[in-house]
């Protein structure tokens, strides 16, 4: 599916997210490490909750989103 609506924002969130996994890939300790996964949790709720699979009644893209929002910083919580 092609991004019609909002195009830099969809291209701003990828840019956040790929110096996020940078930041990940090059952190030299547990806080950079801590810090750059935290920082790629809001550009991939973005991008599931606008872009995300949707369903006739679009609610399923921002119950996605959220879920994945919170079990990702549940797991944060456990680092």
């Amino acid at each position: 599916r092609e991004i019609q609506k909002y195009q830099g924002f969809f291209h701003l969130n990828l840019l956040w997210i790929l110096g996020g996994v940078i930041g990940v890939f090059l952190a030299i300790d547990m806080f950079l490490f801590f810090f750059f996964w935290e920082m790629m949790l809001v550009p991939m709720y973005f991008l599931i909750a606008l872009w995300g699979h949707k369903a006739s009644d679009g609610k399923t893209r921002i119950t996605a989103a959220t879920k994945f929002f919170i079990y990702t910083q549940a797991s944060g919580l456990v680092m």
